[in-house]
């Protein structure tokens, strides 16, 4: 199979590049351009393609220890160009994707959109790339704590119901094919939302769950 093959979801099928299709890789790669700080939930193709980029900081939340350790020394021995951090959110045992593999660790899930913000070497980003767990709440959460405009990329949100509970609060500037552009600015949600916005981390998939989680009608 060549490296550009697509499999049936459109997306390339290729481990190195990101798991999106042709013209999401694309946007993202002129949306990465045009930022210095970049923050992505969700670590892979997309982090070795901001690696390869000049003058950027890039920090990408993982929550699959083995998969962030084999990402961040591959990264570090290919001479990068820019400084990746590739972050690991303990949110317990997990499986493929970096799913949790059952509910006994639950305490631990808010740590992925969270525990990134407040880390000592961190910088306030200018794109947020959403491509990993709990992608709502990485949403609600930076909408919640960013000091400037950001854009944010939201992956796979066009082929999945449950992410579009979100404009409730914010509506999407673009699709491109199944990725949505959002553009934050500070202090955006209003206090008759915030209830809604914290609902949103109690959602988030398990190992073994298919795409009918993803298209239930869950309204917390």
């Amino acid at each position: 199979m060549s490296r550009t093959s697509l499999n049936r979801y459109g997306k390339i099928d290729d481990p190195i590049a990101p798991y999106m299709s042709p013209d999401e890789v694309a946007y993202l790669n002129v949306e990465y351009e045009k930022a210095e700080v970049i923050l992505e939930y969700g670590s892979g193709g997309s982090t070795r393609i901001a690696s390869k980029m000049l003058g950027k900081h890039v920090f990408s939340v993982e929550s699959d220890l083995e998969w962030a350790k084999a990402l961040q020394a591959e990264i570090d021995a290919s001479n990068p160009v820019s400084p990746v951090t590739v972050y690991h959110s303990d949110i317990g045992e997990v499986g493929a994707w970096g799913r949790p593999l059952h509910e006994a660790d639950w305490r631990k899930y808010q740590r992925y959109p969270l525990a990134i913000w407040d880390q000592p070497n961190f910088l306030h980003p200018d794109l947020i790339l959403i491509d990993g767990r709990m992608r709502s709440a990485c949403l609600m959460y930076a909408m919640m704590r960013i000091e400037k405009p950001v854009t944010v990329l939201f992956d796979d949100y066009g082929a999945r119901t449950l992410y579009s509970q979100v404009e409730r609060i914010i509506k999407p500037v673009r699709i491109i094919n199944t990725m949505a552009h959002f553009e934050l600015v500070p202090d955006s949600i209003p206090k008759k939302d915030l209830g809604f916005a914290i609902s949103r981390f109690f959602l988030g998939s398990f190992h073994g769950q298919g795409d009918e989680f993803y298209e239930a009608d869950i309204i917390l």
